[in-house]
C-alpha cells in the first residue's frame, strides 16, 4: 500500500486554499455582493459581518482571478514558514486591518471590494518570517513590498492596474494591510515560543 503520510500532511494546506477561493467566488458572484461588499453606510447601520465579508466580495471576475492568482502564489511561497492555523488567523487579522483602516482612516471610501490588501499583509508577514529564519530572500520581499507602498502612497495605484482589473485601485487598503501583517508578526513570534516551550515541558 503507498504511503499515504506525505498526503495528508499537504491536505489541510490544499483544504485552505480552496476554502479562500471559495469563499471569495460565492461573495463575488452573489447577485450582485448584495451580503457582502465593504458598505460603510451599511456597517454603520450594523452590517458588521461587511468588515470581513468585504475583502473576498470582488467587482468583476477579472479582479477576482486576479487576486486569486497572487493568493495562490503568496500561499505557495509560504507554506514553509506559516502553518495553517497561521494562514487562519493572519488571514482574519489582515483583513480587519484593511476594514479598519478604511472605516477610521478613509471615510472617503463608501463601497470596497477585493482581497489584494489582505493579501500585502500576508506577503509583509511571510518576508518577515523569512527574515527570522535567516533566509536572505526575505530582504528582497521586504524590500518589494515596501517600494510599493511607498509608490502607492505617493502617486496612487500602480500604473494599469485599474485597466487591468476594471475598478478603481484603493491603495491604502494595501498600507492598511501590510501594516495588519507587520503587527501580527511579533504575536506569532510570541505564539512559536509559547508552542515550543509546552512541548518542552515535562509531563507531570
Amino acid at each position: 500500500m503507498p504511503d499515504s503520510g506525505p498526503f495528508r500532511r499537504l491536505l489541510p494546506e490544499l483544504l485552505l486554499a480552496v476554502a479562500v477561493a471559495a469563499a471569495a467566488a460565492v461573495a463575488t458572484l452573489e447577485a450582485p455582493q448584495t451580503f457582502s461588499l465593504y458598505n460603510r453606510g451599511l456597517i454603520e447601520a450594523g452590517e458588521w459581518w461587511r468588515l470581513l465579508t468585504g475583502n473576498f466580495a470582488h467587482l468583476n471576475l477579472r479582479h477576482l482571478l486576479l487576486d486569486l492568482a497572487a493568493w495562490i502564489l503568496i500561499f505557495l511561497l509560504g507554506r514553509a514558514w506559516l502553518g495553517v492555523a497561521d494562514w487562519v488567523v493572519s488571514l482574519a487579522v489582515c483583513c480587519m486591518a484593511v476594514s479598519a483602516g478604511l472605516y477610521w482612516f478613509s471615510p472617503e471610501i463608501g463601497v470596497f471590494g477585493g482581497l489584494s490588501g489582505a493579501l500585502h499583509g500576508l506577503f509583509a508577514l511571510m518576508a518577515l518570517k523569512q527574515l527570522r529564519a535567516g533566509d536572505r530572500l526575505g530582504w528582497l520581499l521586504l524590500l518589494l513590498v515596501t517600494l510599493k507602498l511607498l509608490y502607492e502612497w505617493r502617486y496612487g495605484g500602480t500604473p494599469g492596474t485599474s485597466e487591468l482589473i476594471g475598478v478603481p485601485v484603493a491603495a491604502q487598503t494595501h498600507l492598511y494591510g501590510a501594516l495588519g501583517g507587520a503587527a501580527l508578526f511579533p504575536l506569532l513570534l510570541l505564539a512559536d515560543r509559547l508552542r515550543k516551550g509546552a512541548r518542552r515541558a515535562p509531563a507531570q
